[in-house]
């Protein structure tokens, strides 16, 4: 498991963690990244449905912009020139992850 929460608080600032990222991708030259949530739906004991979501993107070579928080500043996702952290959040949460893995919710609570 990847605790990237845990891991961006043990330095003294978010800014300092970003730095640290992309200076080991530089280093590295391995710039892939993606975002991922899931969504456990429990409707009776012992049966469980997981709804995924996933987005692809690399690390930016500079923290660009201020919206969202955590990593949002150096993710670049595919298909797209800026940050999540240089997206507007209605920009954001129609791409995100999180809003993958909730209209896959949605489409099976509708159906």
């Amino acid at each position: 498991n990847i605790y990237s929460k845990r891991f961006l608080e043990t330095f003294n600032s978010k800014d300092a963690c970003l730095k640290y990222v992309i200076k080991k991708v530089k280093k590295s030259g391995r710039d892939k990244a993606y975002f991922q949530t899931s969504i456990c739906y429990t409707n009776k004991k012992n049966y469980h449905i997981v709804f995924n979501g996933r987005i692809e993107g690399i690390i930016s070579t500079k923290i660009l912009g201020s919206n969202g928080f955590g990593y949002d500043p150096i993710f670049i996702p595919t298909g797209l020139t800026k940050t999540f952290g240089q997206l507007k959040i209605q920009e954001k949460n129609l791409l995100s992850h999180r809003s993958i893995a909730i209209r896959k919710f949605v489409n099976f609570l509708s159906n």
